[in-house]
């Protein structure tokens, strides 16, 4: 009987550790599509592509929106730079990941709108709230 409970015991570890794996994983593949969305803005700006800015916009404020899903407690160890204090200061985290959103949505009807002379001060705004979250959050 002992040793079916420490079989038990160590499959219920391994399973949480691959769980938290998987979660890194799709946070990960998650900030990459930002990544790659905010490179896209970036390039449809002076190209004037309103349309591709303002559908880029939206996929930045669905991953915002989403985003604090992927830091669930427990996956903060492995292949990750997510800084501990994330699961300490979660409410300052979430504010941060909503001021994102907000942005990205912000960004995207500017780009609805054809307001073409707003479009780089909102992806500037953008950036910034990135960049807020990665310098108290990121290693």
């Amino acid at each position: 009987m002992r040793i079916y409970f420490s079989i038990l015991a160590i499959s219920l570890c391994l399973g949480v550790t691959a769980q938290a794996a998987d979660v890194i994983s799709e946070r990960k593949a998650g900030f990459r599509g930002n990544v790659a969305a905010l490179k896209i803005i970036k390039a449809a700006i002076p190209a004037g592509d309103t349309p591709a800015i303002a559908a880029e916009a939206r996929k930045v404020a669905d991953w915002s929106s989403r985003m604090i899903d992927y830091f669930p407690e427990g996956s903060g160890e492995g292949d990750t730079k997510a800084l501990p204090n994330i699961w300490t200061e979660f409410d300052d985290f979430t504010a941060l990941a909503k001021n994102a959103e907000n942005a990205a949505v912000e960004l995207a009807m500017m780009a609805d709108k054809d307001e073409m002379t707003s479009l780089g001060k909102g992806l500037g705004k953008l950036a910034g709230t990135c960049k807020a979250c990665h310098q108290r959050f990121k290693e």
